[in-house]
């Protein structure tokens, strides 16, 4: 539990400290510094602040992808992905017979154990390198606080997901960039990348409506459906969850037994989210005027907070908050700090003092609410992070059986 804490506070402030110490140097929007592309031979302008961010972010990513890397029997489908992984290594690469498993999953896992040794070390650092550098590729282009960004998605257990839902993580990050292709209206880009990232996890179909959805105007009568449709699937959830998973999503089907499944798991605290849409909601012309692609992160905060709260009746559906989380929360929480400075800004000079305090308090909240989040997560021992043990301890999972089963 405490190597935790350890990795936490010393990847938040690392990053905090990297930040803080580039805009003093270099001012808030960075000084410039000229380098020669290699590949043209031509004098470049990059920003000294973002290259001290990215810098950092290449040091997070090395730390987390070691933790993922070399963990052992860590998280609640570990030993579940190493006996599928010891199955499809004596399979012939045959896609029929390989069931109605992803085919990118199957596949790619094959690929890897036909490289590698008897046991599944190089599938799991392989998956979590995937995961992670496209993920820090997305914050380095898209964060306006890279650092947040990063201390966000390990704060709210985002890795510690990231090591239990593999394929889904897969799936969830490819999908953060369709996301930012809805904005930009590239309906062929959109669909092509969702459609891989279904390879990876079938869910990830779920995502084509919310081309159109997503693209909403907020309003407070659209809010007001929302509140309808949310409370109405909330009631009917059951009946609509056993209709689905009998007849559309049958690797649960007929699991009415199963408590975890039917009845919801104990986590409420990604609930938080509705209240921190509420926060962005307050400042929303804050959030539009800075970029009106804040609007459609908002749209995804809603509805991640949509799937959770369907997910406290029944827990499966929670997992589908991933494909709304990385851009919804990941991004938003750094806007959300700069919309409530440039709020505060637009008081008088006389109560200048007063707002600078009033800033620090709401950034302060933030930092609680991501804190306060992981201490609640590492506590209830989320996704069974806890114990971590390293693969230099000996390695016996390949043999074990957490659960049987179809992939989900």
């Amino acid at each position: 539990m405490v190597f935790y804490y350890i990795l936490f506070i010393a990847i938040a402030i690392a990053g905090m400290v990297t930040h803080a110490t580039a805009v003093g140097l270099w001012g808030a929007r960075g000084a410039h510094i000229a380098l020669v592309e290699p590949e043209t031979g031509k004098w470049r302008h990059y920003n000294k602040v973002k290259i001290a961010d990215t810098i950092f972010c290449g040091l997070a990513f090395i730390a987390l992808f070691v933790v993922s890397a070399i963990r052992k029997n860590v998280g609640s489908d570990y030993l579940l992905y190493s006996n599928w992984y010891n199955k499809i290594k004596f399979l012939p690469l045959d896609l029929n017979a390989l069931n109605d498993k992803e085919k990118g999953w199957v596949i790619s896992s094959k690929i890897i154990s036909n490289i590698s040794f008897k046991t599944p070390v190089l599938m799991f650092a392989i998956f979590a390198a995937f995961i992670l550098i496209f993920f820090f590729i997305y914050v380095i282009r898209h964060s306006s606080l890279p650092w947040l960004s990063v201390t966000a998605f390990i704060g709210l257990g985002y890795f510690l997901l990231s090591i239990h839902f593999m394929r889904q993580m897969v799936a969830a990050v490819i999908c953060a960039f369709a996301i930012n292709c809805i904005y930009r209206n590239q309906w062929l880009r959109f669909l092509v990348l969702v459609l891989f990232a279904s390879c990876f996890h079938i869910s990830a179909f779920l995502l084509i409506p919310f081309y159109f959805v997503l693209k909403i105007p907020i309003t407070p009568i659209v809010l007001g459906a929302y509140a309808l449709f949310t409370t109405f699937v909330f009631l009917n959830s059951t009946r609509i969850f056993a209709f689905v998973t009998t007849y559309i999503y049958t690797g649960y089907g007929g699991l009415e037994d199963n408590e975890f499944m039917y009845k919801g798991s104990t986590n409420y605290i990604h609930l938080s989210m509705f209240g921190l849409y509420v926060v962005c909601y307050m400042f929303k012309d804050n959030l539009l005027k800075r970029s009106k692609f804040n609007g459609l992160l908002m749209n995804c905060l809603f509805f991640a907070g949509f799937f959770e709260t369907l997910g406290s009746h029944h827990a499966l559906v929670s997992r589908l908050i991933l494909y709304f989380v990385l851009p919804g929360v990941i991004l938003l929480l750094p806007e959300l700090a700069f919309a409530i400075g440039d709020y505060l800004k637009g008081f008088s000079r006389k109560r200048e003092k007063t707002m600078t305090t009033l800033r620090y308090l709401f950034y302060v909240g933030i930092g609680a609410y991501i804190v306060a989040s992981y201490v609640y997560l590492i506590n209830v021992n989320y996704c069974r992070a806890v114990p971590y043990h390293t693969i230099y301890e000996g390695f016996d999972g390949i043999n074990d059986v957490s659960r049987e089963g179809d992939l989900y």
